[in-house]
């Protein structure tokens, strides 16, 4: 039993000391990388961000701040240490941080799967998607299932201890080009929803003197290392606005582990943040999945829409002409995928949301809520009369878009019953789902389905 415990106290005991003259880092920014490798979430309308909290906290649920040392490995303590074990105490509704400590997760297993294997010492930085990518499909050990700064080699067993915990996903929040406001309306929504975020800092000397509150006295440089570290909360009226970080130094840098950064700061020096949750698990009887739609023209009148027939089909009440101009008001209130495609009298398929390859389908909000085509554009009926087709599928579990846009394709029959036909068994029960009385709105109990489909028919003139 002492072999177990010890490390975990030496953390504790280094965790209390002074701050060391050099500091673990370990993290690889490659902005061309980072936006190439990982989904980017869903940008939100701006009322969805004009409703936020003026302040909201994660640190209630933070294990004992730990130390990574001299080693490279602060990816490990930010995204599973620090971060998945975050998730899991708020879940749980742990509040002690000794306690939660010693439930937390293994800052160095998933760390250990994706440097290099030649290097013995953890001095090799990562990449915070290789390290997150590692955590969803291989999951994450607890930290006393491997009590070590910089493992040999991985105990015989643990994968199989690991594997339990991989229900976990991530969405990059922002591209590093992305101007400030949109930066820290991204990082404020996720927090407000209870999600701890994993960053990326170009690392300066300064931060190693930061206390309480770090301002830089540097200018911002690529030249300095990469950082991770996990983001906890926010508070609009704090030193004018700033972000709460719980970092790997021990308890003896900042305050006792933490220390605050100005909304300007943290959009400056963090081209990277990733949002942790818990991917949605198949429900039995509870409603699982929800969501509503409007379509709206460009003038802003709303598009009316019949009740629906045919268990998820709906037609709007006229018949609209080539040129119109409108956009989709899309709402899911329970975390979910989502998909939508089209398709007019040539039986062609077009995809329509996720609208590019690199931006997520998963919604992990409560409340999500945005435009197609977005962005202020809109779509406009092009040429092709008869009747156009929006689908929209609601989806607990992850669907291959690109396999289902073939099948559709390749099907025979009218457009409902090759939707029907291409999501088959997936498909919710028409007895499970509630309709609203006017308008799209809907809510479903999945039942060990996992798929809500809502269509709607066009006469386009």
């Amino acid at each position: 039993m002492k072999r177990f415990l010890a490390p975990l106290l030496l953390l504790l005991c280094l965790s209390g000391t002074q701050a060391l003259a050099q500091k673990g880092t370990g993290l690889i920014l490659d902005e061309e990388r980072y936006e190439r490798s990982t989904l980017r979430q869903a940008t939100l309308t701006n009322a969805a961000y004009a409703q936020l909290p003026p302040s909201f906290s994660l640190k209630a649920w933070c294990p004992y701040p730990g130390n990574q040392l001299q080693l490279n490995t602060s990816a490990g303590w930010a995204a599973a240490y620090g971060a998945r074990t975050i998730l899991e105490a708020q879940r749980k509704g742990w509040t002690d941080a000794r306690e939660i400590a010693m439930q937390a997760y293994s800052p160095v297993y998933n760390y250990t799967l994706v440097k290099p294997t030649e290097d013995e010492d953890c001095d090799s930085p990562v990449h915070l998607s290789d390290l997150l990518e590692s955590m969803n499909k291989a999951g994450s050990p607890r930290y006393f299932d491997l009590p070590s700064f910089c493992p040999q080699e991985l105990p015989e067993g643990l994968e199989e201890t690991a594997i339990a915990a991989s229900n976990i996903g991530f969405n990059r929040l922002y591209d590093a080009h992305d101007n400030a406001d949109y930066k820290v309306k991204a990082l404020k929504k996720a927090l407000a929803e209870g999600f701890p975020i994993v960053a990326g800092m170009h690392c300066p000397p300064s931060f190693l003197r930061a206390e309480e509150f770090w301002r830089p006295v540097e200018l911002y440089s690529t030249d300095f290392p990469g950082h991770a570290m996990v983001v906890v909360g926010y508070d609009d009226s704090k030193f004018g606005g700033a972000f709460e970080v719980l970092n790997s130094w021990g308890k003896g840098w900042g305050n006792e582990g933490y220390t605050w950064i100005l909304y300007k700061d943290f959009a400056e020096f963090f081209p990277q943040a990733f949002e942790l949750f818990e991917t949605a698990a198949r429900g039995q009887g509870d409603a699982d999945l929800s969501g509503s739609l409007v379509f709206e023209l460009e003038s802003g009148q709303e598009m009316i829409i019949s009740p629906h027939e045919m268990g998820s089909l709906f037609r709007m009440v006229q018949p609209w002409a080539s040129g119109t101009r409108f956009r989709i008001l899309v709402s899911n209130n329970e975390p979910a995928y989502l998909y939508a495609f089209g398709s007019d009298a040539t039986e062609a398929i077009f995809p329509v949301f996720p609208p590019r390859k690199w931006v997520s389908a998963y919604l992990p909000y409560r409340s999500n809520n945005f435009e197609i085509p977005g962005s202020g554009n809109l779509i406009q009926m092009d040429n092709t009369t008869g009747k156009d087709y929006f689908c929209f599928v609601y989806s607990l579990e992850k669907i291959d878009f690109e396999a289902l846009v073939a099948a559709l394709e390749a099907g025979q029959g009218t457009f409902v019953e090759r939707v029907e036909a291409g999501l088959g068994e997936v498909l919710v029960s028409p007895d499970h789902i509630n309709w609203g009385d006017k308008g799209i709105i809907f809510t479903a109990s999945s039942h060990g389905k996992s798929a809500v489909a809502v269509i709607i028919e066009i006469t386009h003139i």
